[in-house]
């Protein structure tokens, strides 16, 4: 199968790439989002089973978003009081000098700029996790490391507390992975600070599916019951945790688990998720926090249970499907000249990097025109097929390749 025929049966595969994601799952995560709004106010997210980091990308552009919103709103009630009071209103062109400072960037910027250059504001913290190596982000803390270790667990509260976080983004983005290891004892860590609790838990992992659907989605069902079970030790009260599930029999278990622990519990599916696919998404909200009798409780030594809750009193999940009617189908096969909508073309806030790739498309910069730049046309647009945005830093089918090029399985 060529790149030709992958970029046109899988959408959002191509639109990864063209605008610059690592992966196709991120829109997932921007359809919940939008339906959801996890991210609003989130100051510390954890992205559990990270590589190759579309989730990570997604969380961080949308935390540099809100916090850009926030800035300009103060701004605007700043100026709007100058000009009420004229013996202290400043000169237009200092109006902005003083009051933000160098290290914001405008949504018009971020909207223009690569998204290397995006960092998280300063006073969020975002750690990610993975057994697999993840190219670095700025102003991400990566940890190779295995959610069901206790010690993963005290790295990410240390990390989120912000121990080993450098104040200088390129120092940081060169040496933001840390090893679980590196974590302190248990009895240097027992005590857990709100400022080392996080507002959001996200784990979009999944096991090597087989394609028998007992035995992956038994798989992804102990997959999902650790990262729940490390979301519980890291999760502020009134917290969130969204998490990928196979559909199955196993899945009133957990769900019936979840509301023990969770104010509301939803099953969701994304638009970029295919239909045929048995996967969805849990988005709890609201986390209960612990028990009397369950605080204290080991992670490793006495984790959650299945067995601890009554399915019979399990409540109804709704179901709600992240889409409308201006999101592709990841279903559907669409011509390699396919233009975007308006609103589909400027996915999350990155810019599509097809519009400044192609030398054939006209100019969409701001300075040209007032107004949002409309998508090509088709005669406009001449297709290429673009790599992926970062390539896998050490796959574990690395060795299967060499072992193929080098013909050792022909001669076995």
């Amino acid at each position: 199968m060529g790149r030709a025929s992958k970029d046109k049966r899988d959408i959002y595969y191509r639109r990864a790439k063209e605008t610059g994601y690592r992966a196709r799952s991120a829109f997932k995560l921007l359809q919940i989002d939008r339906s959801f709004d996890l991210l609003r106010d989130c100051k510390r997210v954890v992205d559990l089973c990270a590589a190759p980091g579309g989730w990570t990308e997604v969380i961080v552009e949308r935390m540099r978003e809100e916090e850009d919103k926030r800035i300009n709103a103060m701004k605007e009630q700043n100026e709007s009081m100058d000009q009420t009071v004229p013996c202290k209103q400043q000169p237009q062109s200092q109006i902005g000098s003083d009051t933000m400072p160098a290290s914001v960037i405008s949504p018009t910027s971020i909207a223009s700029s690569a998204s290397s250059s995006i960092v998280p504001p300063s006073s969020c913290r975002i750690v990610a996790v993975d057994l697999q190596a993840m190219a670095p982000l700025p102003g991400v803390v990566f940890i190779k490391g295995d959610l069901t270790r206790a010690s993963t667990a005290r790295a990410i509260q240390k990390a989120l507390s912000g121990d080993n976080v450098l104040e200088n983004k390129e120092e940081q983005a060169a040496s933001s992975t840390l090893p679980a290891s590196s974590s302190p004892s248990p009895s240097t860590s027992s005590a857990v600070t709100p400022s080392s609790l996080a507002d959001l838990v996200v784990c979009d992992g999944a096991p090597d599916v087989i394609g028998l659907p007992d035995h992956d989605e038994r798989i992804q069902f102990e997959l999902l019951l650790s990262a729940l079970n490390l979301s519980l030790h890291l999760l502020r009260p009134r917290g969130s945790f969204v998490a990928k599930i196979f559909r199955g029999q196993h899945s009133r278990c957990v769900l019936a688990l979840m509301q023990k622990y969770f104010d509301r519990v939803t099953m969701s599916k994304p638009k970029a998720c295919r239909n045929s696919s048995i996967e969805a998404f849990v988005v709890c909200q609201g986390f209960k926090g612990w028990s009397e009798e369950e605080r204290g409780r080991s992670m490793e030594e006495d984790p959650v249970r299945v067995e601890e809750v009554d399915i019979n009193a399990m409540k109804p999940v709704p179901f709600v499907s992240c889409w409308d009617e201006e999101e592709l189908d990841s279903d559907q096969s669409y011509p390699l000249t396919y233009t975007f909508s308006a609103r589909a073309y400027r996915a999350g806030v990155r810019p599509p990097a097809a519009v400044t790739m192609n030398p054939t498309l006209p100019s969409t910069s701001p300075s040209s025109s007032s107004t949002s730049p409309s998508p090509p046309s088709s005669s406009s647009l001449a297709y290429q097929s673009l790599a992926p945005a970062v390539l896998p830093i050490d796959p574990p089918y690395k060795r299967s390749l060499q072992m193929k090029k080098q013909n050792k399985f022909r001669n076995q």
